[in-house]
């Protein structure tokens, strides 16, 4: 994998909510990181529900990433496109998996100010004060979600 190529797969895992396993067409397994991505992490507020939005993203279960790097081996970082006809809400084939995470506020951008994408997607979340955004303890019913499926955040730890 270099970055002139791209991967496709199925996904057969949500480790985290900015991590998916997926299986390409050799059955090989490939851990994918969000590229610029960093939902919270294990015990974290918000990291159930970055993992489970993240899952109903991508439950097309069919992905493909974008101009993957390898990390180490079996991990690659990579933009993640799902493939999803029925994706016609807000922001259907415009924007990807890593996008959506930022600015639905299940994740934050890891650079402020690297990838413009996420960066707008970052400040978009923050003024509407969604998910990782918004006071402890509320609750935040998320966007529909991909798929025909719903996001929500229960309660967040304090």
């Amino acid at each position: 994998v270099d970055a002139t190529t791209y991967l496709a797969g199925r996904v057969v895992e949500v480790p985290a909510g900015d991590a998916l396993v997926i299986e390409d067409a050799r059955r090989a397994r490939w851990i994918v990181h969000l590229r610029g991505v960093e939902a919270p992490g294990a015990g974290q507020p918000g990291a159930a529900e970055a993992r489970a939005r993240l899952r109903a993203l991508a439950r097309a279960s069919a992905v493909r990433v974008e101009n993957p790097v390898r990390v180490r081996a079996g991990h690659v970082s990579g933009t993640v496109w799902p493939d999803c006809p029925e994706w016609g809400e807000e922001g259907a084939r415009t924007d990807s998996i890593n996008v959506r995470m930022v600015r639905e506020g299940y994740a934050r951008a890891r650079r402020p100010g690297g990838d413009p994408r996420l960066t707008a997607a970052q400040n978009k979340a923050k003024a509407e004060r969604l998910g990782i955004w918004q006071a402890r303890g509320r609750v935040h019913a998320g966007p529909s979600g991909a798929c025909g499926t719903g996001g929500r955040f229960d309660k967040l730890k304090k």
